[in-house]
């Protein structure tokens, strides 16, 4: 009992010296915007506030919020701070919350159209501001521009899917850069330790994760579809993924006619060989875990079996018994 007495006697004055000391007031004539993103810890929430000059010592803020009780509770949302404020009031202000943010759910699979859809709707953005930016990476990501992105058309597939709180007035832009340093972060760790990776570039292994996420339902099967169009791309065989057609047809068509299998676009994987030019949709992190680890198989075809599950096969005769089986419901 003693111990635990003077234990909290100690954090009490090692709090009240935080709160007091000026090393916890950063010295900012102008206010400053902060953005936490959802999941952030209290180590990444405390460098974003150092590095925006909102406090002077990351190490002494997560000292207090440990002190307080408070780590688990700093909401994520868009904060604009103003000038010199104390430790304690700073962490008031992410306990409390930014009542403003909006939040938005973008799920995997989506495509630059359907993001820009789901903010407009959201109110965020205006949908043509949005695509014109997505659509020219050099300049809205800037300095921020990664060498392996050079030359792509788009930023299709490379804003992550996720839960984000946005402010209302944010830019179209900052949205963007929000949503890829997100996808930068995800994907990041996975591109040093993958062998498909450094056998095809990044974007090529990103536009790989976008098809097994439009071609995958169950992501226990996602390492297992990714086999199947590496090895049918070590083959050189065409792809012939439904789910690239689609994308050039620029609709999700439950069933694909013959005439549609003849689109003329060079992701219709149908009629050229290899991947499409890039990215067909947003892939989550299970899809690029999967493109970029795959399992080793043998398999070179996949019939849906209707329970959002596959059959796959290694010949093509297997695979037309596969086909008649599910397909024709015997």
């Amino acid at each position: 009992m003693a111990k635990e007495l003077v234990a909290a006697v100690i954090a009490l004055l090692v709090l009240g010296f935080i709160v007091g000391t000026s090393f916890a007031v950063a010295n900012r004539n102008e206010p400053a915007a902060v953005e936490i993103p959802v999941g952030a810890s209290t180590t990444q929430i405390s460098l974003l506030l150092e590095d925006a000059g909102v406090i002077n010592n990351a190490w002494l803020f997560r000292l207090y919020t440990k002190i307080a009780g408070v780590q688990g509770s700093l909401q994520a949302g868009h904060y604009e701070f103003a000038p010199n404020l104390s430790m304690q009031e700073v962490v008031r202000i992410l306990v409390k919350g930014n009542p403003r943010t909006v939040t938005v759910t973008l799920r995997e699979g989506l495509t630059l159209a359907e993001i820009a859809d789901r903010l407009a709707s959201a109110g965020l953005v205006n949908k043509s501001e949005f695509l014109r930016l997505a659509y020219d990476p050099q300049y809205t990501l800037g300095a921020e521009m990664p060498d392996w992105l050079v030359g792509a058309r788009s930023l299709e597939g490379f804003l992550f899917p996720d839960t984000y709180r946005f402010a209302p007035g944010q830019s179209a832009r900052e949205i963007i850069l929000m949503m890829f340093r997100q996808f930068r972060a995800k994907a990041e760790p996975l591109i040093a330790e993958s062998e498909v990776v450094a056998k095809y570039g990044v974007r090529q292994w990103v536009t790989l994760a976008s098809i097994v996420e439009m071609e995958g339902k169950l992501e226990a099967e996602f390492p297992v579809i990714a086999s199947v169009f590496l090895n049918r791309l070590e083959r050189r065989m065409y792809l012939q993924s439904c789910a690239t057609v689609q994308y050039a047809l620029g609709e999700r068509k439950p069933v694909l006619t013959e005439k549609d299998l003849q689109v003329q676009s060079p992701y219709n994987t149908y009629l050229h060989e290899g991947l499409p030019p890039g990215p067909i949709a947003s892939p989550g992190l299970a899809a690029l875990k999967a493109a970029a680890n795959p399992q080793k198989t043998n398999y070179l075809y996949f019939v849906a079996k209707g329970d959002g599950s596959h059959a796959f096969s290694t010949t093509y005769s297997q695979h037309l018994a596969a086909k008649h089986k599910y397909e024709s419901g015997k």
